[in-house]
C-alpha cells in the first residue's frame, strides 16, 4: 500500500484523520530530532577521545613505538567511528527532511479539506435558504390567491 493510497483512505475519515496524521508526523519528527542530537553527542565524544589520545603523545616522557602504533590504530578506529556516526547523522537528517515535507503536506491538505468543508457548508446553507425563500414565496402566494377579492362592487 502506497502513501497516496493510505492518505486517500485517511481523507475519507475527514479532518480528524488528517489532524491525527499531522500529529503522528510531528511526533516522528521529534523522535528523529532526538536521534540527531544523540549522533551529535557521539561525534563530540569521539572528538574528545581523539584529543585526549593526542595529549598523551605530548607528554615530556618518552613514548615507545608500541604506544605510537596503538595510538595510530586508535586514531584509525576513531576515524571509522566518526565516519559511521556522520553517515548515520546524514541519514537521520534526510529522514527529518522527509518527515518535514510530509508534515507540511499534511498541513496543506488539512487546510484544503477545512476550506472545502467550509465551501460545502456555505453551498448547503445557500441551498437551504433558497428552499426556505421558495417555500415562503409559495406560502405567501397561496394565501394571497385564497383571499376573496374586494373591489368595491358589492
Amino acid at each position: 500500500m502506497t502513501w497516496q493510497m493510505t492518505w486517500r483512505r485517511i481523507i475519507g475519515v475527514g479532518l480528524i484523520g488528517v489532524a491525527v496524521i499531522a500529529l503522528l508526523l510531528w511526533i516522528m519528527r521529534a523522535r528523529l530530532a532526538a536521534e540527531f542530537a544523540r549522533w551529535d553527542a557521539m561525534l563530540s565524544k569521539l572528538q574528545n577521545a581523539q584529543a585526549r589520545a593526542e595529549e598523551l603523545t605530548q607528554t615530556p616522557a618518552p613514548v615507545s613505538g608500541a604506544d605510537l602504533r596503538a595510538l595510530s590504530s586508535y586514531r584509525e578506529y576513531l576515524g571509522l567511528q566518526r565516519k559511521a556516526a556522520l553517515d548515520r547523522r546524514r541519514e537521520c537528517e534526510s529522514r527529518m527532511e522527509e518527515q518535514r515535507n510530509r508534515l507540511l503536506k499534511a498541513r496543506r491538505e488539512h487546510r484544503l479539506l477545512e476550506k472545502l468543508r467550509q465551501v460545502r457548508q456555505a453551498e448547503w446553507e445557500a441551498a437551504v435558504n433558497r428552499e426556505f425563500e421558495t417555500l415562503a414565496a409559495e406560502t405567501y402566494l397561496a394565501g394571497w390567491t385564497a383571499r376573496p377579492r374586494h373591489d368595491g362592487t358589492d
